[in-house]
């Protein structure tokens, strides 16, 4: 599921939620240069917020324009 799908989905479910931002933050391949810039993390959502400073996930967020698909 690539991010356009993800937010057609939030768009129409915000149920998805969880799972878009899962997929955004850590899983999708159109952002793997982007997020080898900001963190190297497993594919746990815990593991990211308990080791990664808020600071860089926002400044991941802001460089892909996630924030405005929210």
């Amino acid at each position: 599921m690539c991010h356009q799908e993800s937010t057609h989905l939030l768009s129409r479910s915000l149920t998805c939620l969880p799972l878009v931002v899962k997929h955004i933050l850590l899983e999708c391949l159109n952002f793997s240069d982007v997020h080898q810039k900001y963190f190297s993390v497993s594919s746990l959502m815990k593991d990211l917020f308990d080791n990664v400073n808020v600071c860089i996930v926002v400044a991941f967020i802001k460089e892909t324009h996630f924030h405005y698909r929210l």
